[in-house]
């Protein structure tokens, strides 16, 4: 149960971090990206946020919940997903370096949903 709950707070840290980030840098991001509209970086930043106090509190709380921990899992393999879909199919004319933050960051959300499915199973 450790391990599960290291995850779910790495998670949960990374995913409010991350939030955050694109919230109060979104026109960053936008030219990073290349992509004029900064409202899809704030509204996905906010979602992150709720994600990760949702995963925090499974976290402290509802740790032996298998139901919730797999939600947290089913939702982390959706993000990784739809990243790669949008990689692979080039859905938003997102520039390279915004590919690449997208690929990477969904690497490290495979490794976390691997590991929380993993963990989840004891």
């Amino acid at each position: 149960m450790k391990t599960l709950k290291t995850h779910l707070i790495l998670n949960a840290a990374f995913s409010g971090f991350s939030g955050l980030l694109l919230i109060f840098f979104s026109k960053y991001f936008s030219s990073l990206f290349l992509i004029e509209d900064t409202l899809v970086f704030t509204i996905t930043g906010l979602g992150l946020v709720f994600f990760s106090f949702y995963v925090f509190l499974i976290a402290l709380k509802f740790l032996n919940n298998k139901k919730l921990v797999n939600s947290i899992s089913l939702l982390d393999v959706s993000w990784v997903i739809a990243s790669f879909s949008i990689i692979l199919f080039r859905m938003f004319h997102i520039s390279f370096i915004g590919n690449l933050i997208i690929g990477i960051i969904a690497i490290w959300i495979s490794y976390l949903a691997f590991m929380q499915i993993k963990h989840n199973k004891k």
